[in-house]
């Protein structure tokens, strides 16, 4: 049966209901204006009327005031009430009233968060107890089918949850919510029959009937939303029921209709906005024939846009839609508004630190590589954590991109900017000796530039040498019968710092040794065999420096 509703608004349907109910309401008729508002997700005001009714006919208003807390998410309070008011009562409103409670504890559980048994447990026992109320009184319990099945279908009880919501349907078909777990069941169930099948085609007609009413039931629950605008509860089921048709889609390999669904869903939401989500829902499914420049997430990004700016919200006030859509333009070669969007997302939010990383790429496709470098040193004096996290996600594509601009750094004579891009190189690439070798080299030229000016810092020259010596050091552990490497981090300790020459001593006698080993043998290349031969005269010379207490040999 279709039951009557009151609006989630309006005084004067208030007023026309409790009218039509009696010109003088009784009991019945006010426990009937009661139920009618929680119907109408206003449990306040329905528990100011059933306060009104304390104390005539104790048990059924005792039964709707605890109801009334249920819904207003005292679980507890009324279940503590529920177990007073069973040990003098014995019926389906206890049972009733149970099944809504741990219904309702459940569901708050879910929505806080919590992943722990005691939540299946709570939806199995408000199943037990609903089940014998709808059951008992079906009529005067109407209310209960929809928790039911969502408790049954929480508990992997499809066919009866199936039967729950379908009832919950005929209870009150303009009930968006019914029609949204309709949705959920029968995805459920198509997923059971889909099996191991991963594509379209491989799908059983059983599982094709099923994913279609699935589909068919959330569509439906989103044209039940009538004003998400303004009534939060319209607003939360379009966001759920849009999420859940969009997942659907991407099952059904309809790219633009799940590109459509997410933007739904996430223009509506007034809430955190999981875009890297949505971004792995879409991002394996092809652009549709007519958009082929445009990817199924990118047109749901539009999508949100869209419904932003027609709700009267600016999009830019949103750091995560800012930051994805600086990440879509870069994908789409849009450079500059790329890099607009990645500053807006640092203006919202200056945590977003690797976002540093794809304004420096943005900026370097428009060929101003001085700004990309000095995007990069921001985000890693900010938090080289977040940097890393980044850069490591996809070595391939991120170390090209600051190896160009390590070498841009260094044809500039800026030693000590290309030393902050190879420290990034070094520790997306731990065991990587290059990357260390670079360090190394370019603090060194650091420490050489700053020594030429006219009062250099005697702490910070010695910082970079120590910075220089252990980047030597940690490549030397990856490459240690490298003769070059050895002779680099001996004149740290020789000429730089001064200190443990009996250690460099004996690191030049180790690279001349295994230099002229190398080169004995012939099997190096030309530029194996230029390096190496490099290697052996420094060595010597340097042997002869620190014997002779001389200048190094390059200041002669």
């Amino acid at each position: 049966m279709n039951r009557a509703r009151i609006p989630t608004s309006g005084a004067l349907a208030l007023v026309l209901f409790s009218a039509a109910c009696a010109s003088e309401p009784g009991l019945d008729s006010r426990i009937a204006e009661g139920r009618a508002l929680l119907d109408a997700h206003r449990p306040a005001e329905a528990q100011a009327v059933f306060e009104e009714l304390a104390g005539e006919d104790d048990l059924r208003t005792r039964m709707w005031l605890l109801r009334s807390w249920i819904d207003q998410g005292r679980s507890n309070d009324a279940l503590d009430a529920i177990d007073a008011l069973a040990k003098e009562h014995d019926g389906v409103e206890i049972d009733y009233l149970y099944g809504m409670a741990f219904a309702r504890r459940a569901q708050g559980h879910l929505a806080a968060g919590a992943d722990d048994t005691a939540i299946l447990m709570n939806f199995q026992d408000a199943a037990k107890h609903l089940s014998r109320a709808v059951a008992a009184d079906p009529e005067r319990f109407y209310d209960a089918f929809l928790p039911l099945a969502r408790a049954r279908w929480e508990s992997f009880e499809l066919e009866a949850a199936e039967e729950a919501a379908l009832r919950a349907v005929q209870e009150d078909p303009d009930d968006g919510a019914a029609r949204l777990m309709v949705g959920r069941v029968y995805f459920a169930l198509f997923e059971q029959a889909r099996g191991e099948a991963s594509s379209r085609e491989q799908w059983s007609p059983r599982a094709l009937e099923l994913w279609q009413r699935a589909v068919a039931a959330y569509g439906q629950a989103i044209e039940r939303a009538a004003d998400p605008a303004a009534d939060p509860v319209d607003r939360a089921l379009l966001v759920s029921a849009s999420t859940q048709l969009a997942q659907a889609l991407v099952w059904g390999e309809d790219g633009s209709g799940a590109a459509d669904a997410f933007g739904e869903a996430l223009g509506w939401s007034r809430g955190p906005c999981d875009y890297l989500g949505t971004y792995g829902w879409l991002e394996a499914l092809p652009a549709e024939p007519q958009a082929a420049d445009e990817t199924p997430f990118a047109r749901a990004l539009r999508r949100v846009v869209q419904l932003r700016k027609a709700d009267g919200r600016d999009p830019s006030d949103d750091p995560g839609l800012s930051w994805w859509l600086g990440y879509v333009h870069l994908e789409e070669e849009r450079y500059e508004s790329s890099e607009a969007h990645f500053l807006a997302a640092l203006a919202q939010a200056p945590d977003f630190t690797n976002a540093w990383y794809y304004v420096a790429v943005a900026r370097k496709r428009q060929d101003r590589p001085d700004e990309a470098i000095e995007a990069l040193k921001t985000g890693w004096s900010q938090s080289p954590t977040a940097m890393l996290e980044e850069l490591r996600r996809d070595p391939q594509r991120t170390l090209p991109e600051i190896e160009a601009l390590t070498g841009h750094a260094a044809e500039r004579e800026r030693p000590l900017d290309a030393a902050v891009l190879s420290e990034m190189s070094a520790e997306v690439l731990i065991d990587e000796p290059r990357y260390w070798n670079n360090l190394g080299l370019f603090l060194r030229d650091a420490s050489d530039q700053l020594a030429e000016e006219a009062d250099p810092s005697p702490e910070l020259l010695a910082e970079l040498h120590e910075r220089a010596l252990a980047a030597y050091v940690r490549c030397l552990e990856l490459s240690p019968r490298d003769p070059q490497v050895l002779n680099d981090t001996a004149v740290i300790l020789h000429y730089y710092l001064g200190r443990e020459l009996e250690r460099a001593r004996a690191m030049y006698a180790r690279a001349r040794d295994l230099a002229q080993e190398a080169l004995g043998q012939g099997e190096l290349n030309a530029e194996e065999k230029e390096r190496y031969g490099a290697a052996l005269e420094d060595a010597l010379a340097n042997l002869r420096a620190l014997d002779e207490g001389g200048p190094r040999p390059d200041e002669g």
